[in-house]
């Protein structure tokens, strides 16, 4: 994989051998910015950052909607659903 690739900037990233900051000045179109956001946000949740979830959240209003990472943030701050069967189903 070559570093001056997309993906070798973000296995650079993941690696500590770039920053955040550093990351998103390198990502040169939309769908990148928006991965670098996600993949930031991400790390940043799972360090436990309070403000990684407003991060997601401008992540998951991304225009750029047919990315994964997207999707993803959405999925991540979608409300909790629960559905109570009713009491004599049964599930197989």
């Amino acid at each position: 994989m070559s570093r001056a690739s997309w993906t070798g900037k973000l296995a650079a990233w993941a690696n500590g051998k770039i920053s955040d900051a550093d990351l998103g000045k390198l990502a040169q179109n939309a769908a990148q910015r928006v991965e670098a956001q996600f993949y930031t946000a991400m790390a940043k949740k799972a360090a436990g950052d309070a403000g990684a979830d407003e991060r997601l959240r401008a992540v998951s209003k991304s225009p750029v909607i047919d990315l994964l990472e997207v999707h993803l943030a959405r999925e991540m701050l979608a409300p909790e659903l629960r559905i109570e069967l009713p009491r004599n189903a049964s599930l197989p």
